[in-house]
């Protein structure tokens, strides 16, 4: 028995099929299934009924993936404590993030960190928040970075910084005649209200800036027409640029894709609220060796003492 084989298991537990486990493992399903029948003959205990359309764990296999699964965040912890190679650190880390921030953070945190431990192995998995919480609960990613508040108290979050929601168009717009300026903002303000019939690009359903979006619109009494969605914050700012339709976009996203684009920006007249952006890891999981270097390093980029 070794550690593939109990990934294979885990695998084909969670999709409830042997197809899809192979293709999630990147494996034919003659080697799957092969590689699972010599595991239950090892243990001597058959994990799954294959009798049924729809593959399922036998109760003696239920018992066997809960302690499978044990035994990887074990070697997961082992693999990932401090060790030296030539007195430097080594390991792998399996990094977390939603497509905002892999768009925002990562670019700046990932090479910071490879630049101070070459020898670290750094994986990312991107995704949407919720899914990322699940993932940090059932210890698939070590770290997480998005926007919060995460309602858990299995996840220790420290925030990153506050986020705040502008609206931005492209130069042919001409949101400048409704604009003021304010002590507040670093951009103009606007109205919301003054958009209420037009365009809009948007992020997809399932991220979190979308419901951001929807409470912006609610709160304001409005429902504008959203044309399109994606989620690529790049493809977004890039249509309203092409004059495509507004959107509504942190401030961070505006800062550092937002300027690779000929873009308008506003302050919300009506929206002040903060949103947090946090760093994220389950409190029963050791963050220890290369973990607790990447967090440092994410700490030093936004001064967190």
């Amino acid at each position: 028995m070794n550690i593939k084989q109990l990934e294979n298991a885990i695998s084909v537990a969670e999709n409830n099929s042997f197809s899809k486990a192979a293709e999630e493992l990147y494996l034919s399903q003659s080697s799957l299934s092969h590689s699972i029948q010599s595991l239950e003959e090892e243990i001597g205990v058959t994990i799954f009924d294959r009798m049924n359309r729809v593959t399922s764990l036998t109760p003696e296999g239920y018992r066997f993936i809960q302690v499978a699964k044990r035994i990887l965040s074990i070697w997961s912890d082992y693999y990932t404590n401090t060790h030296t190679v030539d007195g430097e650190l080594n390991g792998h880390i399996v990094l977390g993030a939603s497509s905002l921030c892999s768009s925002l953070i990562l670019p700046l945190a990932i090479p910071a960190f490879l630049t101070k431990y070459p020898n670290v192995e750094v994986s990312v998995e991107q995704n949407f928040a919720f899914r990322l919480v699940q993932m940090l609960l059932e210890n698939k990613i070590d770290v997480a970075i998005l926007h919060g508040p995460i309602d858990s108290k299995q996840i220790k979050t420290v925030k990153l910084m506050n986020e705040k929601f502008v609206l931005i168009s492209s130069f042919e717009k001409n949101l400048d005649l409704y604009a003021k300026n304010a002590d507040y903002s670093d951009y103009p303000v606007v109205s919301i209200k003054n958009v209420a019939n037009e365009k809009f690009v948007s992020v997809t359903k399932q991220q979190r800036l979308f419901e951001k979006q929807i409470q912006i619109f609610k709160h304001t009494n409005i429902s504008p027409e959203i044309v399109f969605q994606c989620q690529d914050i790049n493809t977004l700012i890039s249509l309203v640029e092409r004059n495509i339709g507004y959107a509504i976009m942190v401030e961070s996203a505006i800062k550092s894709i937002g300027r690779n684009y000929r873009v308008k920006t506003y302050s919300i007249l009506e929206w002040q609220e903060n949103w947090p952006l946090v760093i994220a890891h389950n409190k029963n999981k050791d963050t220890s060796g290369a973990i607790d270097a990447f967090i440092n390093t994410i700490y030093k980029i936004f001064q967190i003492t």
